[in-house]
């Protein structure tokens, strides 16, 4: 049995977020000899991933539930995607940090031809500031112009160098935010609420980037995509 999956995984909330943390063995940067870089392209991957499995979360039986079937995703999903990022970079003939949206799909193959980018934008704005209402201006418009057989809204919200994925469940109606990077002593972390909770749920992310990368984003990109029947 793999380390990560032996090792006690941290079950807490703050207020009404649900969180789940990850040991350190379980993060993009330490597995296979890590790749900070190719956290988007990483979050592709658990989309699509989390996608095909119709994977949901009831936050009624607590996050704990879910942890072996989230690890097994989290960790494929590294792996591939930092194998695909090692690859692209060495035949790569420009001085390419990191990839956008378009250019990690198109990396990863034939399997996002079903992904659709549904909207997209770049914010010029503190995050702490303007995170909630961003997110809640995209999910209202998304309400009104949805697809009939409602698929799983996903979002990557990406702040400098860093991405992480955010999952809008339909039913039950959950937000959940993925984060691969390690976190000092702790590996990735997943947090959960309720739909009415996102205000917190984004003042718990902008407190985790203060506490763990001692980062205050002055912008941001939020990129809106679901998966095609």
């Amino acid at each position: 049995m793999e380390l990560y999956l032996t090792m006690e995984l941290q079950n807490t909330q703050e207020d009404s977020v649900h969180i789940l943390w990850f040991p350190k063995a379980l993060s993009q940067d330490q597995i296979d000899h890590g790749c900070s870089n190719a956290c988007t392209i990483t979050a592709l991957l658990i989309s699509l991933n989390w996608n095909d499995t119709n994977r949901r979360i009831d936050l009624s039986k607590g996050c704990i539930k879910y942890g072996t079937e989230i690890a097994t995703i989290l960790r494929s999903s590294i792996l591939r995607g930092n194998k695909i990022y090692k690859n692209s970079i060495s035949s790569s003939p420009k001085n390419v940090i990191n990839f956008t949206i378009p250019e990690s799909a198109e990396l990863i193959g034939s399997e996002m031809k079903k992904m659709f980018e549904w909207q997209s934008g770049i914010f010029l704005l503190d995050l702490g500031d303007s995170l909630h209402e961003s997110l809640t201006e995209g999910l209202s418009i998304w309400e009104g112009s949805k697809p009939h057989w409602k698929p799983m809204l996903f979002v990557v919200l990406t702040t400098k160098n860093n991405s992480v994925l955010l999952v809008y469940q339909e039913e039950p109606k959950v937000v959940i935010l993925i984060d691969t990077c390690s976190h000092q002593d702790k590996g990735a972390v997943i947090a959960c609420v309720p739909q009415t909770e996102l205000k917190a749920l984004c003042r718990w992310y902008h407190c985790l980037l203060r506490k763990y990368f001692l980062d205050q984003p002055a912008f941001y990109e939020l990129s809106f995509f679901y998966f095609k029947n």
